[in-house]
């Protein structure tokens, strides 16, 4: 049987989003047991981190302790045209979807697999 995560000669990742504080425990816990996890396997842990959180929000506590949970963390910015959509997402009581949609970006990083796993993911 194949071994799905480690494919020969392939980049392979595990990334998650983070766009905001209320996630940030969540995305401590993931990236601990995906760390745990991984072991000796050659799997990047990616963080997608919003800009505006990255540079005026978290704290350097919390910077260091990403830093040593995920191999690379990526900052991005919402795409381009969502905030368009921002009415219909009040109208769905759920405003802060628009930056859900950077998940997108997924398809922009250099790697051959990724699995995307949300910050609120119970391992």
């Amino acid at each position: 049987m194949k071994n799905v995560i480690q494919m020969s000669g392939q980049q392979v990742a595990i990334a998650t989003l983070l766009y905001s504080t209320t996630y940030l425990p969540g995305v401590f816990t993931l990236g601990y047991q995906l760390k745990k996890l991984r072991g000796g396997r050659d799997v990047a842990l990616l963080l997608l981190v919003s800009r505006d959180l990255y540079q005026d929000v978290l704290t350097e506590l919390s910077l260091g302790i990403l830093r040593k949970l995920f191999t690379d963390i990526v900052v991005v910015d919402p795409i381009q045209g969502v905030a368009d959509n921002d009415e219909n997402l009040k109208l769905l009581k759920r405003p802060e979807l628009h930056f859900t949609l950077v998940k997108a970006r997924l398809w922009e990083l250099d790697y051959d697999r990724v699995l995307y796993l949300d910050g609120d993911l119970s391992l």
